[in-house]
Parts: structure tokens; sequence; C-alpha cells
């Protein structure tokens, strides 16, 4: 079975949803030198940044809209990697209340 293996989830506001995510779920945040898109740590990983817990996956909050984007995004987005996939998406689009 093929594995989710990054996510982006949009936010409104930047350090609100950093407190949130931290508060909640305990992830952790590293700055990429542009403060509308942050790496979000969920698990411990290697030295080659692989997540150390099986099936585990890291990703990064963007803000929705800034100067550096270039189109406004409502969606979460999951990035899988897989020999079986064909040009069709499936997903619901969703909000996350209070983190964004």
């Amino acid at each position: 079975m093929d594995k989710v293996v990054h996510f982006h989830i949009p936010v409104d506001d930047m350090e609100r949803a950093r407190r949130c995510y931290m508060n909640i779920f305990g992830w952790d945040f590293q700055g990429t030198g542009y403060p509308e898109y942050q790496l979000a740590t969920t698990v411990d990983t290697d030295e080659n940044d692989i997540p150390k817990e099986p099936g585990a996956i890291n990703g990064a909050l963007y803000t929705r809209y800034s100067e550096s984007s270039l189109l406004i995004s409502p969606l979460a987005y999951l990035f899988f990697m897989t020999s079986r996939a064909d040009s069709s998406t499936l997903f619901a689009p969703g909000r996350i209340p209070y983190c964004g």
C-alpha cells in the first residue's frame, strides 16, 4: 500500500496555527527563511529526514495568501509516492476550526 509522505496545511494566521498545532498535537516548527511557510515536525526523523516511526509523516503550514504565493488555496494537500497513479485525484476539502 502506498503511503502519504508529506502534507501542506493552509492557514490564515501563522502564529495562531503554530500555537494551536503545538498545543494540541505537540508538533514542532522550523522556519524556512519564508515566514509564510513553516515546516511541521510531527515525528522525529533520521539523518536523511525520514520519519523514524513507520507510517508517520511530516509536512508544513503555509499562509493561505501571501505576496510570494502564486495562488490562493483553501485546501490542505497530501503528497503521495506511488507507481500506480493516474491523473485523477479525490479529496474532500475542509477547514480545521480554530487552527488557522
